[in-house]
């Protein structure tokens, strides 16, 4: 490719939410993908890292179905995991059973995001669920 050749992009709606922070309040999540990753810290202990997409159509920004928010869940402490399934309504958890954590893919709930800086950048936090269309219209 010589200089003088155009560079062609197509960027996706999806390209132009990717980073932005979203107002703080309350907006309708679907879970998207749940992974497990060793913590920074650790690597001996281990992450439950869940990834939800924002389906609410937009905010005071714009557009921001798409958004994405991630929460780490420790495999140490399963307690916050299942307060977050519990709260959401997303599950049966019951003490001394297993729980398949991929079978909340495409789980969808209301989320209260609360934006706060991480390292120098404002990133989205989901501070607080609920069942879907309990805080937002569904």
């Amino acid at each position: 490719m010589t200089d003088d050749q155009m560079i062609i992009i197509e960027p996706s709606e999806k390209d132009f939410v990717l980073g932005r922070t979203l107002d703080t309040g309350w907006f309708q999540f679907e879970i998207t993908d749940i992974i497990t990753k060793p913590k920074k810290d650790d690597d001996k202990k281990t992450n439950i890292v869940v990834t939800c997409s924002c389906i609410t159509a937009s905010d005071s920004q714009g557009p921001c179905a798409g958004i994405e928010v991630t929460r780490y869940f420790s495999m140490d402490e399963p307690k916050w995991l299942i307060k977050f399934i519990k709260d959401g309504e997303l599950g049966e958890v019951a003490a001394g059973t297993r729980l398949n954590v991929k079978a909340l893919i495409g789980k969808r709930f209301d989320g209260q995001n609360v934006p706060r800086e991480y390292q120098g950048n404002m990133q989205n936090d989901l501070k607080n669920i609920a069942p879907l269309g309990k805080f937002t219209n569904v």
